[in-house]
């Protein structure tokens, strides 16, 4: 203890009490970093970097391994709220013109991929993009202490808290450089070039062929060694929405069963389940994604979890006029 006590005092000697108090203060925030990941029920941290071209780094802390997956920012998809076919570039503007920000970029490239995208990060002046050229690079450069001060600056637009960056800045430091997968779309794999009316031609995403190329590189061995049975139902007038969410949910590993509807109009999201299964890690994954009520099991069910989907998913793809 002695020994410790003299480490301490040198450090305030040379540093003065504000900068002991400072070293505690990163190491407590390291600390919350790593005790919040790890908590979380969603082990995927997934954030689009509006960037020419688009790149969606997808981190997994639990394995500390991370994807980075590339598409052209002229690639044409479908946009959500209702808007219709749209470029990555046009989605960014968009956001910010419709007052949306980043959002509808984000949520849009969550449908593509199929995994849920939580955050966005993009330069805050139009027209400025970084001049990193390689992905895993620019990642990396976003996310440095020099990316910090450009946050604190307002160099960026995002829907990131500070403490998020700060985390995420962590969890990369933590992904080696080999544990890195990266997945770049172009004509070869997932992208087909689609004749517009003038007889033009734009690049878009080939759905089929996306998941392929894509596999189960997102699943999460947890999940999957749950194996806990669910059944989804869309119980809105919004069509596909079950077909959606069951992608998703099997590209995370989860055993979904059957998808149906039962159009009982629900306004939040169901999950129904015998307690055991509504405590388990697929259930609490759900939950996290959808915000569903819980529901403990009133009589039998077609699968160990029933997912009923409601208009606070569904409202995503209806535009705020309809």
């Amino acid at each position: 203890m002695e020994r410790y006590s003299h480490k301490y005092e040198r450090i305030e000697k040379r540093y003065g009490r504000w900068g002991i108090f400072a070293v505690f203060g990163v190491l407590l925030v390291i600390y919350f970093c790593f005790w919040t990941a790890r908590r979380s029920p969603l082990w995927r941290t997934t954030v689009v970097i509006a960037n020419d071209p688009v790149v969606v780094v997808s981190i997994d802390s639990q394995q500390r391994r991370a994807a980075v997956i590339v598409v052209p920012a002229d690639t044409q998809i479908e946009a959500v709220s209702g808007y219709g076919q749209y470029s990555l570039e046009s989605l960014w503007k968009l956001g910010a013109i419709d007052k949306k920000d980043g959002d509808i970029l984000a949520e849009s490239i969550q449908e593509l991929l199929g995994i849920p995208v939580q955050w966005y990060i993009g330069p805050s002046k139009e027209n400025n993009i970084w001049t990193v050229s390689d992905p895993q690079a620019l990642v990396s450069h976003v996310f440095s202490l020099q990316g910090l001060v450009r946050y604190i600056s307002s160099s960026y637009r995002t829907n990131m808290p500070f403490l998020r960056m700060v985390r995420l800045k962590v969890a990369l430091n933590g992904v080696a450089g080999n544990q890195y997968k990266r997945i770049v779309l172009v004509p070869d794999n997932a992208i087909t070039m689609k004749e517009q009316p003038d007889g033009t031609t734009m690049p878009t995403v080939d759905l089929s062929r996306l998941d392929v190329l894509l596999g189960n590189m997102f699943e999460n061995e947890k999940i999957r060694k749950d194996a806990e049975s669910v059944a989804i139902y869309n119980t809105t007038s919004i069509s596909s929405l079950g077909s959606r969410v069951g992608r998703m949910l099997s590209k995370l590993g989860v055993f979904v069963v059957s998808i149906g509807n039962n159009p009982v109009g629900l306004s939040q999201c169901e999950l129904e389940g015998s307690s055991e299964a509504l405590n388990r890690e697929t259930a609490k994954m759900i939950d996290a994604i959808f915000h569903c009520r819980k529901i403990s099991a009133r009589g039998m069910l077609r699968a160990d979890l029933e997912l009923r989907l409601g208009m606070d998913y569904a409202k995503r793809f209806v535009h705020e006029g309809n």
